[in-house]
């Protein structure tokens, strides 16, 4: 169950279930795209899990519970899980139109560089979450056809979350006073 953990499902499907809001919010209709669906999720669950792979060091000190301090998932396994997280989103994505994919590619190497680098960064890095996490109702926007309700929805849902992400203290930063840089392997 360790990758199960590492994934985070639940905020997946909260990603997915914001997608079916700015889907309803631009065509007046409940739809279901599910291979846009399924691949935010799969993009998701792929960036929850190179975020812990390059934050296991600091995780190791300040999060010893989680799977891969804890030995429970080794580096290797989560990568294998990662690579094909962000392959079948990208197919999905593929399949499911231009939009969706370019949307998919765009996510998932910002995502990839949010944890490489931006995420010691530390007003950036939160102004990059919020854009991250609003950034669903564009796509929500543009995949139900309302190409330029898919900006207007952006723009509400990036004022809505910004107070949030910014002044959420991000725990690898502030939890261990002293520690200046991030630990990588």
């Amino acid at each position: 169950m360790a990758w199960l953990r590492i994934v985070r499902p639940l905020n997946g499907l909260l990603a997915v279930a914001s997608l079916a809001v700015a889907i309803y919010l631009a065509s007046g209709e409940l739809q279901l795209y599910w291979r846009a669906s399924l691949a935010l999720f799969l993009v998701v669950c792929y960036g929850y899990i190179v975020n812990d792979l390059f934050d296991r060091r600091t995780d190791a000190i300040s999060k010893p519970q989680r799977v891969l301090p804890a030995g429970e998932l080794s580096s290797k396994a989560a990568i294998v899980l990662a690579v094909g997280c962000v392959v079948v989103a990208l197919l999905l994505a593929a399949w499911s139109g231009l939009t969706a994919f370019m949307y998919i590619s765009i996510l998932a190497l910002l995502l990839f560089h949010y944890a490489f680098s931006i995420s010691a960064m530390p007003l950036f890095g939160n102004v990059l979450v919020a854009l991250l996490a609003s950034s669903v109702f564009y796509l929500g926007g543009m995949i139900s056809g309302g190409d330029e309700r898919g900006w207007q929805l952006l723009f509400a849902a990036r004022i809505w979350k910004m107070p949030r992400v910014i002044v959420r203290p991000n725990g690898r930063r502030f939890q261990l006073p002293g520690v200046a840089e991030r630990h990588r392997s």
